[in-house]
């Protein structure tokens, strides 16, 4: 079963995917809008290791508790 986390983090990566995508496609049309989608990115995947993180302190705690 999916957890909370579970579905955020596959929107988080849809979403950096979808920018990814857009920034390799030629997408932004000039240096500001490059930033604003390479921050995008960068924050997206600071977001999604954070994710992976609690989940596996909640793990290590769960186990920890059998």
């Amino acid at each position: 079963m999916a957890t909370v986390l579970d579905v955020l983090k596959k929107s988080l990566e849809e979403q950096r995917q979808t920018s990814i995508q857009f920034l390799t496609n030629g997408g932004p049309k000039d240096y500001s809008a490059y930033k604003e989608v390479t921050g995008l990115i960068r924050g997206l995947g600071v977001s999604i290791n954070a994710i992976e993180d609690l989940v596996r302190k909640q793990e290590n705690l769960e186990d920890a508790n059998e």
